[in-house]
């Protein structure tokens, strides 16, 4: 046998070393964001209820749960026309009312002699659990984008006053203005009443399209220039009256357990405001958040706290007499959104207020400008005018 030993001093030449870079299949990812609408469906759809199913536009949504139900409005939001909205996936779940609710129905009447042909206005107030919807949307949409980028500064498309146009003539009788009125509403699909008209009473009544607290809506009338309808303006005036008072409240407790981990849920936006169905959204959150599963799931509502208007004496230094006068047509009341925020610090409650605040209420004073801000509450901004205002996101 042959043994040849190499010398230590050799050395091996190389032509060429290159480095490629192992793929691994460890590491920190975001999870894609996937939003869950909970929302009532028009009376008349045969809805299988608590039924988790994708759509991509809000007009598939209407389709499926009724033009005007509360769903299709959110998803009006979250799909709006200009693009500006959901760009993730998005999910929606029906909910039968309760059983013994009850649906929100107001009458309107007419009286006066019109003294001119004009176009009227009914204005409707965009319902308040359409607001977290354009929330949630684009608080995803960016998350998804750039996790470490907070959505600040983004515009937001909620509590909007829409106004539905009419024609009336001079000489109409009361007949006819309301079925005018009649005409429009039933071209509006996507509004969240219905109406009909009683020949017998001249009553033209609105009802909402599903049942529960949530189905109460705010009408007036006004013209083209948001000026309420007068008699002394116009000869005529319109009354309204709540004929049928919406009641009752869905338990989301079966709709929440259709719910897993499997879903991959990231943000939850509910329909429903109300204490006990927020508890059950926070034990339905804080569930997967355990040691195994470490998954997180925000739960948003939307809620409407009372106005607080700003009082001040005046005192008359000729002759000492003081008068009390209330400056603005009000704002939030700061004080009722803290403690509700404070009452459910358990439950890690972040509060983005917002609203329609445009030369409509007042301009926040430093009181309630620095007790928003040490609550954290930062989404302040400065009024062209002089003082503050609550901002967008």
């Amino acid at each position: 046998m042959v043994t040849q030993t190499l010398d230590p001093n050799a050395i091996a030449s190389a032509t060429s070393i290159s480095f490629q870079q192992k793929s691994q299949n460890t590491g920190a990812f975001s999870r894609d964001e996937r939003i869950l609408v909970i929302g009532n469906y028009t009376t008349d759809k045969p809805v299988v209820d608590n039924q988790i199913k994708q759509f991509f536009n809000s007009d598939d949504v209407a389709t499926y749960y009724g033009f005007g139900s509360p769903l299709h409005r959110m998803a009006m939001k979250l799909f709006p026309k200009d693009n500006n909205g959901s760009k993730v996936s998005t999910y929606f779940m029906g909910v039968d009312g309760n059983g013994t609710s009850q649906v929100m129905t107001v009458g309107i009447l007419s009286g006066g002699t019109l003294t001119k042909n004009f176009t009227c206005y009914l204005r409707f107030k965009e319902l308040v659990f359409e607001a977290p919807a354009d929330v949630v949307g684009k608080i995803a949409t960016s998350y998804q984008v750039n996790p470490a980028k907070a959505p600040r500064k983004m515009d937001l498309n909620i509590f909007n006053k829409v106004k539905i146009p009419f024609t009336i003539e001079k000489g109409y009788t009361t007949a006819q203005i309301l079925n005018s009125l009649k005409s429009s509403i039933d071209k509006y699909v996507e509004l969240p009443f219905t109406a009909v008209y009683n020949t017998e009473t001249s009553l033209l009544s609105l009802t909402s399209k599903w049942k529960g607290e949530t189905s109460k809506f705010e009408i007036d009338f006004v013209n083209s220039d948001n000026e309420v309808i007068t008699t002394d303006k116009y000869g005529i005036a319109f009354t309204t009256a709540i004929t049928s008072e919406a009641s009752g409240i869905v338990n989301l407790k079966e709709t929440l357990d259709v719910i897993t981990v499997e879903d991959q849920i990231t943000r939850i936006v509910s329909q429903f405001n109300d204490t006990d169905n927020l508890d059950r959204l926070k034990d339905k959150c804080m569930s997967f958040r355990d040691g195994l599963i470490c998954q997180w799931i925000l739960a948003y509502t939307g809620k409407v706290f009372t106005e607080s208007t700003i009082t001040e004496i005046i005192t008359n230094t000729e002759t000492g007499t003081q008068t009390t006068t209330t400056t603005g047509t009000g704002t939030v009341n700061i004080e009722e959104l803290i403690t509700f925020g404070n009452n459910r610090r358990s439950d890690s409650v972040n509060i983005i207020i917002a609203g329609c605040y445009d030369n409509e209420l007042r301009s926040l004073t430093y009181k309630e400008r620095d007790t928003l801000l040490k609550a954290g509450i930062t989404n302040l901004e400065p009024k062209s005018t002089g003082g503050y205002r609550i901002g967008d996101l």
